[in-house]
């Protein structure tokens, strides 16, 4: 069971969930260059701008590794860390974490110190995005839409928590301050960082899985992706297929220090990466 794989000049990382560890392999011929084991390894690798790579584990560890997979240092935040990192262009590193009955979005220095711990109220499985305005927006597993404030780690001033009435993808957000949300139900939700719904819309798959009785069977919901010319893709299942949802010319992929999913569109999971296609 591997994760999502995060790549960064020579090598690619990958989790091994089953092996309860990061593989460093080369890209040149796939070679093992390296390896980090430690129990409950479950989310995918993120790397930061300095090709350090950050993963969490089950016991609520957050670990940082230098390119080679050697331990630089770990810290233990409560909870079960439940997504992969995000790092803000300061190199402040964002991870949500679950316990029982509660998550947390937790903000960490590249030395490991706790800024701040952000109270969710329900499970976080999609991990987070950074918005036009740099503050941390993302989807609850209840539906509920929340904005942070990356200084402070409060609710955004003057945002309401959006209720989508399911689980959310991570937000896609666009140049021109929106962002999207595929939802468990397959609506696509376009979102103002006013936090003002500006539209949704039902992809087709959901009729279909409806009519099926079918549900997702993978933890996260497939995140939308913006395309060059604004125009938004977004997938409704293994077996269902990609759809294309026309955008705007001024809602092109926002160049913010994390703005989607794996951070670009090449799903890079590093932070600074500019992919070129």
């Amino acid at each position: 069971d591997l994760t999502d794989a995060a790549f960064s000049g020579n090598y690619v990382y990958v989790v091994n969930r089953d092996a309860d560890t990061l593989y460093v392999l080369s890209t040149a011929n796939g070679t093992r260059v390296g390896f980090y084991t430690s129990y409950g390894l479950t989310v995918a690798p993120t790397i930061d701008a300095q090709g350090n790579v950050y993963i969490g584990d089950d016991s609520g560890y957050v670990h940082k590794l230098n390119a080679t997979g050697e331990l630089i240092w770990k810290r233990k935040l409560q909870g079960s860390i439940s997504t992969s990192a995000i790092i803000d262009a300061m190199g402040t590193v964002y991870f949500g974490a679950n316990t029982g009955t509660n998550g947390y979005l937790y903000a960490l220095s590249p030395d490991s110190t706790l800024i701040w711990t952000y109270e969710i109220g329900e499970n976080i499985l999609a991990p987070p995005v950074i918005g036009t305005d740099n503050n941390i927006y993302f989807c609850d597993d209840r539906g509920r839409v929340h904005a942070v404030n990356y200084t402070t780690g409060t609710l955004k001033s003057g945002w309401s928590l959006i209720n989508l009435g399911t689980g959310g993808s991570s937000p896609a957000f666009t140049a021109d301050g929106y962002f999207y949300i595929n939802t468990e139900e397959q609506h696509l939700f376009c979102i103002g960082i006013d936090g003002k719904i500006r539209w949704e819309t039902l992809l087709p798959v959901a009729a279909k899985m409806r009519s099926h009785g079918r549900k997702r069977e993978d933890d996260l919901i497939p995140s939308p992706v913006i395309g060059q010319n604004g125009d938004i893709y977004v997938t409704g299942g293994d077996d269902i297929g990609l759809y294309k949802i026309k955008g705007r010319s001024s809602g092109i992929r926002a160049n913010t220090a994390w703005p989607m999913f794996r951070h670009d569109q090449n799903h890079s999971g590093k932070a600074g990466f500019n992919p070129t296609r």
